[in-house]
């Protein structure tokens, strides 16, 4: 999940410079609130997923949970 984090904020960092760099325009306030609300939500999410995640990467959740049927959890 890091190699994730990295990149995310590496798009956060390049679309702050093309954002900065367009100061002139009157949209300026909006794209800036947009790029750090949607950074901010794909680091809220990531973080939800590496929660939910064992060392392997994989779902670390009890069998109890099930979504449309399919169970969710370990030993299904």
């Amino acid at each position: 999940m890091k190699a994730h984090g990295a990149t995310v904020t590496q798009i956060a960092e390049v679309l702050g410079a093309l954002v900065r760099g367009s100061a002139g325009h009157a949209v300026h306030g909006r794209w800036l609130k947009m790029v750090e609300h949607t950074t901010s939500s794909i680091h809220h999410n990531l973080g939800l997923l590496q929660a939910f995640a064992d060392e392997n990467g994989h779902a670390n959740v009890h069998n109890k949970y099930a979504v449309e049927g399919v169970n969710l959890g370990r030993g299904a």
